[in-house]
């Protein structure tokens, strides 16, 4: 595992098996834990937390019991005993969710980590849910139980603390699609800051402007990046940043050669964490219904409306030193005058 960079200390971490079948919390020795690969560990987790392709901002209700018993830790004495209340707390909610729904959907075991730490001068907490893995161990080929360091599942919440004291935001993520509703709303008790409609409004915003730099280069491009986003958005139920990326750019090839779509996919996964929408939210385009039309004109008499931004349909070519535009049409072409376009 990489080393953490110098500027980044832990000050305190805790890890629990938390067992809902047998009811049972347990709390993981950690005296020969290399506190280097700890904070390498924590600090990953931290980053998907804040920038993550599934993450959400929330705020935590007056009544949760983690908040309540992350202030006490930031005072307590160094056992740090709040924060075993936390993995009980767990333990109960899992519990109660099982009983009720795990025929269906039980959750699995996993364990808890709680941890302090500082990175970049930032002071903040990580409370992460983990699910245990087996694995063999090389030495002696024993079936052994641990955390994933990579592509493991895991749910997060990261929240700064400034002067003893919690910051107001804290930052949700989850390896799934979705943040699970278990995950904030029954432990952690918290609520999202932006709900679906205004994730949809902010993003499909700030994609927009950010592929609006493609209209510079090629408006033709441009017109079919554009159309595919506004597909992306009337299509699909649920936001997820890297199916988004794909289905707008993937192996599209442009008409002019200095569209650069690295470029165009790099632009997008920033936009995406630029923390000004979140990046797991339900699609509802009520919001932005107006925007997803566009209409072109073509002459003082005539002007072409485009519903879903899909232009595909759509061509333009020359005929006698004349521009035309020609569409694809299952209906309505019976209207208009057969257009002679074969050799002279």
């Amino acid at each position: 595992m990489d080393q953490a960079a110098p500027e980044s200390t832990i000050k305190f971490y805790q890890i629990f098996e938390v067992a809902s079948d047998s009811n049972s919390v347990r709390k993981i020795d950690l005296n020969d834990a290399d506190e280097n690969d700890v904070l390498a560990f924590v600090t990953k987790l931290a980053n998907d937390a804040k920038y993550g392709t599934s993450q959400r901002q929330a705020t935590f209700q007056d009544s949760s019991a983690v908040k309540t018993n992350l202030i006490a830790s930031l005072t307590d004495d160094e056992n740090k005993s709040s924060i075993s209340k936390i993995a009980q707390h767990l333990l109960s909610c899992e519990v109660e969710y099982n009983s009720k729904h795990g025929n269906f959907n039980e959750i699995r075991k996993g364990s808890l980590l709680v941890s302090n730490f500082e990175s970049k001068g930032q002071n903040s907490i990580l409370v992460a849910k983990i699910d245990v893995e087996n694995f063999f161990e090389t030495e002696h080929l024993r079936l052994l139980k641990g955390l994933p360091q990579d592509k493991g599942v895991y749910k997060t919440c990261l929240v700064n603390v400034e002067v003893k004291a919690l910051g107001e935001e804290i930052y949700l993520s989850d390896t799934n699609s979705s943040i699970s509703k278990f995950w904030w709303n029954t432990f952690l008790e918290c609520e999202f800051i932006r709900d679906s409609q205004k994730n949809t409004d902010l993003a499909f915003s700030l994609l927009s402007s950010t592929l609006s730099q493609v209209n510079k280069v090629s408006p033709v491009d441009h017109a079919f990046l554009k159309g595919n986003l506004t597909s992306y958005f009337t299509t699909t139920t649920h936001f997820d940043p890297d199916e988004m990326i794909e289905r707008i750019v993937g192996n599209y090839e442009p008409e002019n050669e200095d569209v650069d779509t690295s470029k165009i996919k790099k632009d997008l996964k920033k936009a995406c964490k630029s923390g000004k929408f979140d990046t797991s939210f339900e699609i509802d385009i009520t919001p932005i219904k107006s925007k997803l039309k566009r209409t072109i004109k073509i002459d003082d008499d005539i002007e072409l409306k485009i519903k879903s931004g899909d232009v595909s349909k759509i061509y333009h070519f020359e005929h006698q030193k004349n521009n035309f535009i020609a569409i694809k049409a299952k209906s309505g072409y019976g209207n208009f005058r057969k257009l002679d376009v074969s050799d002279d």
